[in-house]
């Protein structure tokens, strides 16, 4: 036999007498445990987080050495904490001693040098050997001069030809001192022989300030040369010692970190919520079907009731029709 859902009938007062049927609702869900469920889910979070940490920190073997990870348990909050040690293969621990006692050997010569270092920097620079820069007159004039000695020796026998030439040109061509084209011709070659000189003078001139420019040079180079000489005298202790400080060391071998897969935990407050939205949903859909259910059976009952209004035997007859 089919098993139904129990109906219950209840008597009409309204009628005369007789029952209507109904069927009951049923219950609602009880609302989830969110609070455990929130718990669990933050349980199997520190789980996950736990296991990501260990899978992404292997132990590891190189040939220059080795790293391997412990976990101990804290002792105040319980969780655990990696301890990584990193150990050199004997080849490599053998180096870095040597190195080790060649450095601290290093430093205590290093220590002697700072007193050295502190007389260099204690002596200020001595300036008794620097020249002022002087602009030497007479030796600016005396290469003027020499320059337009060289110039008019070399001037003096060709314009006294070319003079002695000219006043022959012009006696030859029937002209006289005073005469007006004589003293035109003598003027012309005049300014010819003052451009000539003019020109040895600039000449000499611009050779006297060359030569006190360079005198200037050379007095800066002396100058540059005497300072240089005791800033490398000053800095040599302190170049010594940072030479001695900065010594190679041996490189401790870098160990290529593990990509490792994040571990996600299990949703169990997701999965808490969706079994809470499916019994409601559940809930809402028996109680939508009990409403329905009833609301036919009270039409049923309201139509039988008034044929058999105030008769035994009416109730009879619907306690055995849904009974």
């Amino acid at each position: 036999m089919f098993k139904f859902e129990p109906i219950y009938f209840a008597p009409i007062a309204k009628l005369g007498g007789g029952w209507i049927a109904f069927k009951d609702s049923p219950s609602p869900p009880p609302a989830p445990d969110y609070t455990g469920a929130a718990l669990a889910q933050g349980a199997a979070n520190k789980e996950s987080a736990v296991a990501t940490l260990q899978g992404s920190n292997p132990n590891i073997n190189t040939p220059y050495g080795s790293q391997a990870v412990s976990w101990a348990n804290d002792p105040n909050t319980g969780n655990p904490i990696p301890t990584v040690n990193q150990t050199l293969a004997p080849a490599q621990q053998s180096l870095l001693d040597s190195q080790n006692r060649l450095s601290q050997n290093i430093a205590g010569v290093a220590e002697q040098g700072v007193n050295r270092v502190g007389e260099a920097v204690a002596q200020p620079f001595d300036t008794s050997n620097v020249r002022p820069l002087q602009a030497d007159a007479a030796a600016r004039q005396q290469a003027q001069n020499a320059a337009y000695g060289n110039a008019t020796a070399r001037l003096d026998p060709q314009w006294n030809m070319a003079g002695d030439q000219n006043e022959t040109k012009l006696r030859n061509q029937g002209l006289v001192p005073g005469g007006e084209a004589y003293d035109n011709a003598m003027r012309n070659f005049n300014f010819g022989k003052n451009d000539a000189y003019s020109q040895a003078y600039n000449n000499s001139f611009n050779t006297g300030l060359a030569a006190q420019q360079s005198d200037f040079g050379m007095q800066n180079q002396a100058n540059t040369a005497n300072l240089q000489q005791q800033a490398y005298l000053r800095s040599l202790p302190l170049n010594e010692l940072n030479a001695m400080r900065t010594g190679a060391q041996v490189q401790n071998p870098t160990f290529q970190p593990y990509q490792g897969t994040t571990v996600q935990p299990a949703p169990i407050f997701a999965g808490a919520q969706a079994q809470g939205t499916a019994n409601q949903n559940m809930y809402n859909t028996q109680a939508g079907a009990a409403n329905s259910f009833n609301s036919g059976l009270m039409g049923m009952a309201g139509t039988i009731g008034g044929m058999y209004a105030g008769s035994p035997a009416g109730g009879a007859a619907i306690k055995s029709l849904f009974g």
